[in-house]
């Protein structure tokens, strides 16, 4: 069910951001699957709020006093959390946690397969000067950063 049918439906509380979101997504069908939070990672920074469809939603909230509960908090591991690493959100608590449940916040988030990028970032432009690529200040790789410099000197090369 959609954001707006709930409302329709006389639901007088939405909850959780990702729902809102997905009420502009209508080809998510099944929001029992991680799809409910992997469509709008993947697309919500596209949605235009100051389009006619989410202003009319935004006022129908309004004019029938909907309670909105984003719950936003709840979504910062599964985006955040790497599998091996402590979950950040849960940094504070893990030591009074037993331990069966501090292995379950070493679990990771959502899968993001492809997501770790591989890059670097150059002092300059090569479109314009190819010779700039070799002005390489930062490395990405596997989503970790590495100082080209110290990698050069550690290398021997300058």
């Amino acid at each position: 069910m959609r954001a707006e049918e709930a409302v329709d439906a006389g639901y007088d509380e939405i909850q959780h951001a990702n729902m809102l979101f997905l009420n502009f997504m209508p080809d998510v069908k099944d929001t029992r699957t991680p799809a409910r939070f992997t469509a709008v990672a993947e697309r919500g920074a596209d949605l235009d709020l100051s389009s006619s469809e989410v202003r009319a939603f935004i006022e129908k909230l309004r004019s029938r006093g909907i309670v909105v509960d984003p719950t936003v908090a709840v979504f910062e591991g599964l985006f955040t959390a790497r599998t091996g690493s402590l979950a950040p959100s849960y940094a504070m608590i893990a030591e009074r946690m037993p331990p069966q449940v501090r292995r379950g916040f070493l679990t990771g988030g959502l899968p993001e397969a492809g997501k770790l990028a591989d890059f670097i970032l150059v002092d300059g432009d090569p479109t314009k000067d190819i010779s700039d690529i070799r002005r390489v200040v930062t490395i990405v790789k596997d989503g970790r950063v590495y100082d080209a410099r110290a990698i050069y000197a550690e290398l021997g090369i300058r």
